[in-house]
This record gives C-alpha cells, structure tokens and sequence, in this order.
C-alpha cells in the first residue's frame, strides 16, 4: 500500500494511492502549492442532449488532444495532484480514453471518470480495473437498465457510484427510490445526491422550492440508508445541516480554489465546472500561477472567507 503523507497550512491529507481513498483533516485554508484535486473535462460531446446539461454538451464538438492532455498532466504533478477526475460531455466517448486512463496512472495520479454508461466497452471496463479508482454512473432515467452493468462492473472489481441530481421536480422520485430500493444497490459504491446548479437558468427546479415535509423525508431517508454508503456534494451543505443531526465536524466546505480546479478540453481553467467565466489557459500560463494569481481564483477565495462567518448557507 503506498501512502501520501502532506501537512500544510491547509490541513492534513492522507491519500492512498491503492485505491484513491482520502482523508483531509483540514480547515478553510488554501494550498498555496496547488490543487489537490483536478476536475477534467476531455470532451464536450454527448449523443444524449440532456435539457439540463451545464456544458450544452452535443454529439459533435471538441476532444481534447492528448499532447494536450499530457500538458495537464504534466503540470499537474509540478502541483502534487492525487486525483483528476474525468468528465465531458461523455468522456468514453473520447477515440483515446482507453490510452488517458493509463497515461494519468503512469504519471501517478489516479483517475476517476463519470459517465452516462452507455458506451461501455470491454476494453473501457478492463482499463477502469487497471487504472481507476472508481467509476461514477450518472442516473437521469430509469435504473432498471444498470442492474446488469452494475453486477458486470462489480464482477470486475470495480468500485461503482450512482450520481443522482436533487431538484424539487425528482424529489418524489428519489423519496420512493429510497424507501423500496432495489437489492442490487447493495452492489453499489455509494450513492452520491448533487444539489442542481441553475447553470443554465430553470431556477424553478431548485431543491429550495421543494415542499419542506418532502424534504425532512428525503433526509431522513438518505441518512439512515444501509444498503450503501450515501453522500452528498458540498454544495447540499446548507439543506443537510437543517434537516440532519450529522455532526458538522464531518462536513466539507467548497473546495473549488481551495484544493480543486477545472479545466476544460481548451485547457481553460477555473475555479470549478459551473464558472461561467473562462480562465487563464495552460498553454499560456502555468496551473501554480493560474492557481494563485488569476481573479477567478483569488475571487472566489475571498467569497469563501465569508463562510467562515457563517453558522448556515443562505439557502431560503
């Protein structure tokens, strides 16, 4: 098992680079060295045209390079990444995703990928083995149709997500889900909830329009759910800290600037994937520069300093 051991004035991480798993003890501080964490688009191309998608993300588009790619990566390591997380678009779709995964396991950084699941080939599912240390599956349909690929992926040891977005228009959905689940979810990883961003306006699906009996159910649901483990993105924080118990000393804060950074299939980076706001380019700039000098990123950091302040998100 090999370990990274990092104690900075941003906390302690410990990150095991067997399987990808990592512990941060920390506060609201920046790491000055870098991101930690790097989330990156390979492609803005998908075949499903989803109304909701933040990326607009169509069946032609931009691939990004692998000489490109390697550039990432490069800089990457120069900041002490752990993990980059893959996305698009659909990011199987990508003619060279097989060769990505491995090349970011041959410069020491473990790649997770999300996908839609439905491009899925052998040679795809025998690299996310070799070379990943999760995949995360995300669920906009009908889940009857995963069973199989779960049950195929967890035959391959593979450790699997479910990606849920919660909006007030799916919250009676997810409800339902939760309280008759299927028995194959405890083939699962881990079910993760990512509260909607209105990236692209529909504020009216917001989860702060959802009925509030709704919600106290839903909560109540999620966090005594025992056929996997569940978890929440960082930005439901203000709804699970009023309608749970959890201690809050379990809870993280936004890490976007703080620990991680997105970058597109242009090589424009940002503070996280919903900026509106191109940044800096890496074919111009390097990512410690872009990291501590770009506005986006010096400009969010100032944002989150409020929250320090704050016993509560303003979610009403």
């Amino acid at each position: 098992m090999k370990l990274r051991f990092e104690k900075s004035s941003c906390g302690i991480y410990i990150f095991n680079f067997s399987n990808g798993e990592s512990i941060s003890l920390n506060d609201m501080s920046f790491r000055e060295k870098g991101p930690l964490l790097l989330d990156v688009s390979i492609t803005n191309r998908c075949f499903r045209g989803c109304s909701f998608c933040y990326r607009k993300a169509q069946p032609s588009g931009q691939d990004i390079s692998l000489n490109d790619y390697i550039i990432v990566l490069d800089q990457a390591t120069k900041c002490g990444v752990t993990q980059i997380a893959i996305g698009g678009g659909e990011p199987t779709l990508h003619p060279k995703f097989v060769e990505i995964l491995k090349t970011t396991r041959e410069f020491g950084i473990i790649p997770n990928y999300s996908t839609n699941g439905d491009c899925l080939t052998k040679d795809i599912i025998d690299a996310t083995k070799n070379y990943c240390g999760a995949i995360a599956i995300s669920i906009y349909n009908e889940i009857e149709k995963y069973e199989s690929l779960v049950k195929l992926l967890k035959s391959s040891n593979i450790l699997v997500n479910f990606h849920f977005i919660l909006t007030d228009e799916n919250l009676s959905y997810l409800i339902s889900l939760l309280k008759s689940p299927p028995t194959w979810f405890q083939d699962l990883n881990a079910i993760i909830f990512l509260n909607f961003k209105p990236a692209n306006g529909e504020n009216e699906k917001l989860l702060k329009y959802a009925n509030k009996n709704d919600l106290e159910l839903f909560f109540k649901l999620a966090t005594s759910f025992r056929l996997c483990s569940i978890g929440f993105d960082t930005c439901s924080y203000g709804f699970i800290k009023r309608y749970t118990t959890i201690d809050t000393s379990l809870f993280d804060y936004c890490e976007a600037s703080r620990k991680s950074a997105y970058i597109n299939e242009k090589l424009e980076v940002s503070p996280c994937s919903f900026y509106k706001d191109s940044g800096s380019n890496l074919h111009n700039m390097s990512l410690q520069e872009i990291w501590n000098k770009n506005p986006l990123f010096t400009g969010h950091r100032m944002q989150l300093e409020k929250c320090k302040k704050c016993p509560l998100y303003d979610i009403d």
